[in-house]
């Protein structure tokens, strides 16, 4: 096993699983309030909200104040980075670009 790995069944691993739903909500949704998160993952809101600290803690989600049926709430979203990384490979035949956010 990798040192760097939560054991399988650990607290520390629980905690990553749960994290890594509520990015995959965020990435097949897009943005939505905790509420929704909770909704959409089955996490509990109390879950989604530690998760939604710790990943604004991270940069890897941005908030914003929004309003939903007439209630305060927080709209997450994927943080967006606002570095543009490039790559261009040369191939005897071929050019490759790809092309992303950092």
């Amino acid at each position: 096993m990798n040192p760097s790995q939560a054991a399988p069944g650990s607290q520390a691993s629980l905690r990553e699983a749960n994290r890594l739903r509520v990015l995959d909500a965020l990435r097949d949704q897009g943005a939505m309030t905790q509420v929704e998160i909770a909704g959409f993952t089955g996490l509990s809101p109390a879950t989604v909200s530690n998760m939604v600290k710790e990943l604004d803690s991270a940069g890897a989600v941005e908030l914003e104040p929004s309003i939903r049926n007439g209630r305060r709430a927080t709209l997450v979203s994927l943080a967006t980075g606002s570095t543009l990384i490039a790559g261009i490979a040369f191939g005897d035949r071929d050019v490759r670009v790809a092309l992303g956010t950092g």
